[in-house]
């Protein structure tokens, strides 16, 4: 990407303080994010995502719900056992991931 330095014109407030300058701003790095035809455009700033959205058609996507993406889990369904079906859990599980135990044990 051509300039990845350079903000997309949104930074907190200032879209709405500047709002001309941030849309040139957000036009040129659209462009430079765009040059090579992407089929999606990520970023870690949820900011930016929504300033970036509202000047293309391109799916501006959180680099967190690529992730969930590339590990075949929908952003819209959870993936997690409720806390009432997981049964119980050790006090003292081992690194990585609480494993549940037996009740005898």
């Amino acid at each position: 990407v051509h300039d990845p330095h350079i903000c997309c014109g949104s930074a907190g407030a200032y879209a709405i303080l500047q709002p001309e300058l941030s849309r040139q701003l957000r036009g040129q790095k659209l462009d430079a994010l765009q040059a090579e035809q992407p089929d999606c455009i990520a970023t870690a700033n949820i900011g930016c995502q929504m300033h970036l959205q509202g000047g293309t058609d391109v799916p501006v996507k959180h680099w967190l719900e690529l992730v969930l993406t590339a590990l075949d889990y929908s952003a819209h369904e959870p993936h997690f056992i409720p806390p009432q079906e997981a049964g119980p859990i050790s006090p003292h599980p081992s690194p990585g991931r609480a494993k549940p135990f037996e009740e005898n044990s």
